[in-house]
C-alpha cells in the first residue's frame, strides 16, 4: 500500500484499521483518513494526529476531541440503512406465516446478535413481565446461545439465525422492535451506531429504545419509545405502551421519514465533502 501510495499520489488513504494507518503513516507522506468505531488509545491517536478523522458517534468525536484532536477535524457520520428492501416490505399476516409466528398475539421482536452489551438479557427478563397476548419473539444468535436461552426462557420464540437480506420482511412481522441496548458497557453507552436501529427505523413499526446517548443521537420520543436501560420492569411497561399508544404508528412514520438522512449513499456523500 505504501508503495502504491508514493507512486499514485492519492488524494487521501481511508481506512477503519489502525494499523494499517499507522504503518503508512511511517511509509509514506499520503494524506490519511481514520474511521473511528470506538474507544482508542491516546498514543495512537496522537501518532496520527495529522490525519482527518471520520467518527461514528457523537461519543467517538468527544473522545478524540479529549485526546487533542481538532473537533473541526472530525466528522461525525453514523451507520445507515439500504432503503431498498424495505420499498415492498411482506404483509404481517405473511411474514408470520413464513416465520411460524402466532396470528394472534401482539408480537415484540428483536433482531440482532445475544452478546451482552446487546442488551437482550433485559428482553428475556421483560418477557416474564408482559401480558400472556404479548410474544417476544428473538431473531439471531449462534446455535448454542439459542439452544441454552430457549431452555432458559420457553416463553420466548427464538428463530435463529436467518439472512440479513429479510430483515425487512421479517420486522413485518412485529408490532414494535426491541433495541434493548446496556448502559453498562461503553461501547453501547456512548460509541455505537446500530445497525439495527435504523433498519427500526425503515420499518414504520413501532420501536422501544434504551435511553442511551448513543440512541438519543438519532432518535427521541418523537420517534421512538424510551425505557431506563437494564430496568426489565421499565421495559415491560414500555413494551405495553408502544402497543397501545394512540400516537405509536405516527412516531414510527416520523422515524421511517427521519431514516432518509441515513441511508448508506447520504452517508457516504457526507464523509467525501469532509475528507476531500
Amino acid at each position: 500500500i505504501a508503495q502504491h501510495a508514493r507512486a499514485q499520489k492519492p488524494s487521501v488513504i481511508y481506512s477503519r484499521d489502525k494499523t494499517v494507518l499507522l504503518a503508512l503513516r511511517l511509509l509514506s507522506n499520503a494524506p490519511l483518513a481514520w474511521e473511528v468505531h470506538g474507544l482508542e488509545p491516546s498514543w495512537a491517536v496522537r501518532f496520527l494526529k495529522h490525519a482527518t478523522f471520520v467518527a461514528i458517534t457523537e461519543g467517538v468525536k468527544e473522545m478524540l476531541v479529549s485526546r487533542g484532536i481538532p473537533g473541526e477535524r472530525v466528522c461525525v457520520a453514523h451507520d445507515g440503512v439500504d432503503l431498498t428492501p424495505f420499498a415492498h416490505q411482506e404483509s404481517k399476516d405473511g411474514a408470520r406465516h413464513r416465520l411460524g409466528l402466532p396470528l394472534d398475539k401482539k408480537i415484540a421482536m428483536y433482531i440482532g446478535r445475544l452478546d451482552g452489551w446487546k442488551g437482550v438479557g433485559t428482553l428475556l427478563d421483560a418477557s416474564v413481565l408482559l401480558p400472556r397476548d404479548v410474544q417476544v419473539v428473538i431473531i439471531g444468535g449462534e446455535q448454542a446461545q439459542v439452544e441454552a436461552l430457549r431452555a432458559a426462557y420457553p416463553g420466548v420464540m427464538f428463530l435463529g439465525f436467518l439472512p440479513y437480506r429479510d430483515i425487512a420482511s421479517n420486522e413485518a412481522a412485529a408490532d414494535v422492535l426491541v433495541l434493548p441496548n446496556t448502559a453498562r458497557d461503553i461501547t453501547s453507552l456512548k460509541y455505537t451506531s446500530p445497525l439495527k436501529l435504523f433498519a427500526y427505523m425503515a420499518s414504520g413499526v413501532p420501536m422501544v429504545a434504551s435511553d442511551l446517548p448513543s440512541t438519543r443521537e438519532i432518535v427521541s420520543e418523537n420517534e421512538a419509545f424510551f425505557f431506563e436501560p437494564d430496568n426489565a420492569g421499565a421495559l415491560a411497561r414500555s413494551i405495553a405502551e408502544a402497543l397501545s399508544a394512540a400516537d405509536a404508528p405516527v412516531r414510527a412514520g416520523r422515524a421511517r421519514q427521519k431514516v432518509a438522512e441515513y441511508t448508506w449513499d447520504k452517508r457516504a456523500e457526507r464523509i467525501q465533502t469532509f475528507i476531500l
